[in-house]
């Protein structure tokens, strides 16, 4: 477990990061904005760290503004805007995202998408056979 002063830390190591171009640090600085690491709770602050990180296609970001969407936390609420950021973080590789949209394509009428829902399970299920060879 971090203490509150490793989150102090952890920002200012993602605020050198985010100088070079970081765009995962741009993100993990909008996560301590999210979650009050270190930081006060600030929506706004964290909604301009993620639209910062995504403009570099950053995939968690894109992630991160499609729950905000989904939740209606320092968005509206909106499905559509939701579902779009979703779908962009599984195009951009995020495996969080592949999967989470597979469950939402499975249900589709349409053969492309229940093909794609396939593939993006095939990808995770090769990651995790991947990751138990590693640790045997």
């Amino acid at each position: 477990k971090m203490e509150s002063s490793d989150y102090g830390e952890s920002y200012r190591v993602a605020e050198l990061a985010k100088n070079k171009g970081s765009a995962l640090a741009i993100y993990l600085l909008g996560v301590h904005h999210s979650k009050g690491l270190g930081r006060e709770i600030n929506l706004n602050t964290e909604i301009l760290f993620f639209e910062k990180a995504i403009s570099l296609n950053e995939p968690r970001s894109m992630m991160a503004l499609s729950e905000m969407y989904r939740n209606g936390v320092g968005k509206l609420k909106d499905a559509r805007q939701a579902d779009y950021w979703l779908k962009k973080s599984a195009e951009a590789g995020y495996n969080v995202a592949q999967y989470e949209h597979a469950l939402k394509l499975e249900k589709s009428s349409k053969l492309s998408d229940q093909k794609l829902a396939f593939e993006y399970i095939l990808s995770e299920q090769k990651l995790d056979f991947e990751y138990i060879n590693r640790s045997t």
